[in-house]
């Protein structure tokens, strides 16, 4: 496309993302919000979109965001494989704050041969390009906004502004509803003081003993706490329990550095 056309599209789609904003602020329920994310995605040229949670999504838990219309196949598969956990776009996403095009995935983040193997997973179901914008409140589990599979010489990189627009707007309108159309989400789990205080603690490096001697407690306390949050995340080692809880926002990267 001339770069006066491109000028000009990208004018008319921004002036689309605007009215589009307005709309979706607005929107009454997920089904409303579902027909205007398909018409603007349809609109700006791709061909699916997924507004999601980072999370456990086999279960539908309140409070937890899952909008896509990706092919049903792969959806599921994402799905029950839990590769959110694995997923290379997610983990690019919790490397910026800002949209990003799956091109430069790789810049954000270093690829494993697994994080190769999920990109040729989606690729196969005709996700193979695609814009993704991260979205996350603290205190909640981190979510994003995509858009995916653009028609065919689709400059995307061109339209990262636009998506940064529309999914943030998305998410927070997809947080409104789920939540009874308010803008504070109830937690999905809940942890105890002292349960935090053990991860804080654990993710500090300290051990059982260090942490029971600190918090006045005794080692089978602690480690009772450790068995209680692990019945929380379904996780085993410390570390996993630690970076769920991260994650999650039940805990803070600041509370994990070592007091002076």
């Amino acid at each position: 496309m001339p770069a006066a056309a491109l000028r000009r599209d990208i004018e008319i789609h921004l002036k689309l993302a605007d009215d589009f904003v307005h709309q979706v602020r607005t929107a009454r329920d997920m089904p409303a919000l579902r027909r205007l994310i398909d018409a603007f995605a349809n609109e700006l040229g791709f061909r699916h979109y997924a507004i999601i949670h980072h999370d456990d999504l086999r279960h539908d838990r309140p409070g937890l965001i899952n909008l896509q219309n990706y092919p049903p196949v792969w959806a599921d598969h994402f799905i029950q494989k839990r590769l959110y956990l694995e997923d290379p776009v997610v983990h690019a996403s919790l490397r910026t704050n800002a949209a990003f095009s799956w091109s430069e995935v790789s810049d954000l983040i270093s690829l494993t041969s697994r994080h190769r193997e999920i990109l040729s997973g989606g690729a196969r179901e005709g996700l193979d390009r695609g814009i993704t914008v991260p979205c996350f409140v603290p205190g909640e589990p981190t979510g994003s906004c995509t858009l995916a599979a653009p028609r065919r010489g689709l400059a995307i990189e061109r339209y990262l502004s636009i998506a940064e627009l529309v999914g943030a707007f998305s998410f927070q309108s997809a947080r409104r509803l789920v939540s009874g159309n308010a803008l504070m989400l109830p937690r999905l789990r809940k942890l105890t003081q002292r349960q935090r205080d053990c991860l804080v603690l654990a993710g500090q490096g300290k051990s059982s003993w260090d942490i029971a001697v600190l918090l006045g407690i005794s080692p089978n306390t602690v480690a009772r706490h450790f068995d209680a949050i692990r019945e929380v995340y379904g996780l085993k080692t410390r570390t996993q329990l630690v970076v769920a809880a991260l994650l999650d926002g039940q805990i803070s990267m600041l509370e994990l550095l070592p007091r002076q």
